[in-house]
């Protein structure tokens, strides 16, 4: 009788012991580790047209007057290239508050599609209590990002990365913009003027990019002419007038167009 020999507690190999006693399953990641991974995620080539694009606004601000703070405000509080180049030109030719204020808001029209698509990919209760700074934090970049990532993380992760991401993105932005205001005095004033050229430009190509139809082509060209004849008897009411009667005349003379000659039925 030997059993008294044998250890009360014997040890076994590694390799007799089942695989989950020898390898614990991972622990999900925290919620700091799920901000920091949006915010890794900023870095990437879509994140560099913004970015520019908010150097090429903070020397357009600078060249139109404004402080630093008022386009760090603007830039923050409008979160939509459009609608702050918009805010930014009433506010440094003194426009009044209504025209500006509507003017804004028919800019940021196109952000309002990405808000409705983007909040249900987020819980109830995250919904609930962040609808706003959610909302706030949108543009072009954010939403494309969280239409391709948030689908596959987690529900309780998805909040956290896009914060990370979000926050990270919007910092950045704003840098971007502090260094080209501060560094638009220091800067040649052809290099300043090409600065200020890009962002326009941007946003005419961007628009056109955008077109489908004849319509939004018509109504680019209509308030490309008109704007600047109309700037002496409008004054504060030329970008919501003439962007409101620019795109309306187009598509009457296009709806025109297509019944004088309607399309050939092959």
């Amino acid at each position: 009788m030997d059993w008294f020999r044998r250890p009360l507690s014997p040890r076994l190999a590694a390799d007799e012991l089942p695989t989950e006693i020898v390898r614990p399953p991972p622990r999900p990641p925290t919620t700091a580790e799920w901000i920091r991974a949006g915010a890794r995620a900023t870095f990437g080539g879509a994140t560099l047209v913004p970015v520019l694009n908010f150097l090429a606004f903070g020397t357009l601000a600078r060249e139109a007057g404004l402080s630093l703070g008022d386009m760090l405000l603007i830039g923050a509080g409008v979160w939509w290239t459009s609608a702050q180049v918009v805010l930014a030109h009433g506010v440094a030719q003194g426009a009044m508050l209504a025209p500006t204020a509507l003017s804004v808001l028919l800019a940021s029209i196109p952000l309002l599609p990405m808000v409705v698509s983007v909040l249900p990919l987020f819980g109830a209760r995250d919904r609930r209590r962040f609808a706003v700074p959610i909302a706030q934090a949108i543009s072009t970049v954010p939403w494309s990002m969280a239409q391709q990532h948030l689908p596959l993380l987690p529900e309780a992760a998805r909040l956290p990365f896009f914060a990370g991401y979000a926050g990270t993105f919007m910092t950045l932005s704003l840098a971007a913009g502090a260094i080209g205001h501060q560094a638009a005095a220091a800067l040649p004033p052809l290099v300043t003027a090409l600065l200020v050229f890009i962002l326009p430009m941007h946003l005419l190509f961007n628009a056109a990019g955008s077109a489908r139809s004849a319509t939004p082509w018509l109504a680019i060209a209509i308030g490309a002419v008109a704007a600047p004849l109309l700037e002496p008897i409008l004054q504060d009411f030329t970008l919501i007038g003439v962007g409101l009667a620019g795109g309306t005349l187009a598509f009457v003379v296009v709806r025109l167009w297509r019944r004088i000659l309607p399309p050939e039925v092959p």
